[in-house]
């Protein structure tokens, strides 16, 4: 018996979910919950994401990189470590000012998404480009963990 069967949990590793390439710059990966969804986008420097909006809220997470968002009629810089929190119903659009990895939670999940009917996201474009930002970040995660390890060993010196 797996660690979550059973409970009606489900456990889910990033590394089995294929990014979904959106453009040639966007990629995206998503877990859906029973009233929420979790995704993790990959977006290239200067990476667009066209004005649009839905009746979801929308809570970004950067892990790397940072995105600059336009909404309620101003510019907001969300930097790695920062949380923006977007209402239902709020236009909004972003641009990847770096390569950047964002994970957004949305409540309640985007059936726009699930359903395939999200063309705004979509363009055409050389494919796999946003697997690169994947490939970007792993490398950056290995390489913070190794910098941890030797200023741990340093300190221990």
């Amino acid at each position: 018996m797996s660690e979550s069967e059973g409970l009606g949990a489900r456990l889910t590793r990033w590394a089995d979910v294929a990014v979904e390439p959106m453009s040639p710059f966007i990629g995206r990966q998503y877990v859906v919950g029973t009233g929420v969804m979790l995704a993790r986008v990959l977006l290239k420097k200067g990476a667009h994401v066209p004005l649009h909006s839905h009746p979801n809220e929308q809570v970004a997470y950067i892990l790397q990189g940072s995105l600059r968002f336009a909404l309620e009629g101003r510019e907001v810089s969300v930097r790695a470590g920062e949380v923006l929190c977007i209402p239902p119903h709020v236009p909004h659009e972003a641009w990847a000012l770096e390569d950047t990895v964002d994970l957004d939670v949305f409540h309640p999940p985007r059936h726009d998404w699930i359903s395939g009917n999200d063309g705004y996201l979509r363009t055409q474009g050389e494919p796999g480009s946003a697997t690169e930002v994947l490939e970007a970040a792993r490398e950056a995660a290995g390489d913070a963990a190794e910098g941890a390890a030797q200023a741990a060993q340093g300190s221990r010196d």
